[in-house]
Order: C-alpha cells, then structure tokens, then sequence
C-alpha cells in the first residue's frame, strides 16, 4: 500500500496507473487472471478500471463468490452471530481470517466485533 495525497493505493491500483498514466478513480480496478482472480495481482495485463456492478457481474459469470472485503460486499450480521463470534473466538487458536470465512464478512468486521467497537453491520 501507498499513501499518496492522504490516500492509500493498493498494488493493483498503483500498476493500472504506472499502465495506463492515469488513476482509475473513482472506478475499481477489477482482475481478470488466467486460472482464477487474484486480488494480489499487479500484472498490468489482468487489470483493468470498471465499476463496482462490473465486478460483481463478472465474479458471477465467473462462478466466482465475491470478495468478503470491504463493507460492500458484508453481509448484515444479527446480535445472535456477533455474540457467537465473540464466544468463538480464541486468542492463537481461532483466526480471525477463519471466523470471517465462517460468518461470511470481513477480518476488520471481525476485529471490530471482538474489540467491541461494532454493533451491527454496514
């Protein structure tokens, strides 16, 4: 990550516009690699700026589920489940990567929750 007029720039970001001499905002930079997406990517060649719709439409042609990242893609989590995340988690024995898999969100969402800085989802 780069942070660049008080804004961070992930990898991908920074070789779209290295490619194309532009930044792509406000659009996303969506990922089309042989073998399947990788959001890791920078290979100029597999990126390419479009909307937040043309993701998610392209991961579904793609069979692909969507990123659990970043608030748009979280799903709204009950009290029941935020009280389970809090009850399952185990400093060192369950990871916050796992419990994010298992509840369909983010690792942040999952932090927040067990910090007690969240009630509620996005």
């Amino acid at each position: 990550m780069l942070g660049i007029a008080r804004s961070n720039y992930l990898a991908p970001r920074i070789s779209c516009m290295i490619a194309t001499g532009v930044d792509p905002y406000p659009l996303d930079v969506l990922h089309d690699c042989p073998g399947g997406d990788n959001p890791h990517c920078v290979n100029p060649a597999h990126l390419s700026p479009g909307t937040q719709s043309e993701n998610l439409r392209q991961a579904y042609e793609k069979g692909q589920k969507p990123s659990a990242k970043g608030k748009r893609y979280e799903r709204r989590l009950t009290p029941n489940e935020e009280a389970e995340i809090k009850r399952l988690y185990v400093p060192w024995r369950v990871t916050l990567d796992a419990l994010a898999e298992k509840f369909g969100t983010s690792k942040s969402t999952i932090s927040r929750i067990i910090n007690g800085f969240f009630e509620g989802a996005a």
